[in-house]
């Protein structure tokens, strides 16, 4: 279950990212998405 919830989480970052990005809030695509869905990685929280 907490794969889908995952899964549906990085989804929507990435949607709303992009988004964002086509509008011109944000210069850099990658690192938003990237910086988004690093909170999702297990065990991150720890380091």
């Amino acid at each position: 279950m907490k794969f889908i919830n995952d899964l549906i989480a990085a989804f929507m970052i990435s949607l709303v990212s992009v988004i964002c990005y086509r509008m011109g809030f944000v210069a850099n695509l990658d690192s938003l998405i990237i910086g988004c869905i690093m909170p999702l990685v297990p065990g991150l929280a720890i380091t």
